[in-house]
């Protein structure tokens, strides 16, 4: 919809703090696939970074590396 939704238009130029407006667009969003498409994505860009991670030595930084991207995609919101 983004960039012909005046809605989004309008959050976007500073007229956050309008409720009815932030209401309307987060009900889009969460209508939309995008939260899906973004969560895949996102999880693309951790499996990645898991094989560049196996390259690094085993050791606790890694695997606390490793915990921390994994958390990202394995959250719910």
């Amino acid at each position: 919809h983004y960039p012909d939704d005046p809605n989004v238009a309008a959050l976007l130029n500073g007229h956050a703090g309008e409720s009815e407006r932030v209401a309307q667009v987060v009900a889009a969003v969460r209508a939309s696939p995008a939260i899906d498409e973004a969560l895949a994505e996102a999880k693309a860009y951790v499996a990645r970074a898991q094989t560049a991670l196996a390259a690094a030595p085993a050791n606790e930084y890694r695997q606390s590396l490793a915990d921390l991207a994994e958390y990202f995609v394995s959250r719910t919101v």
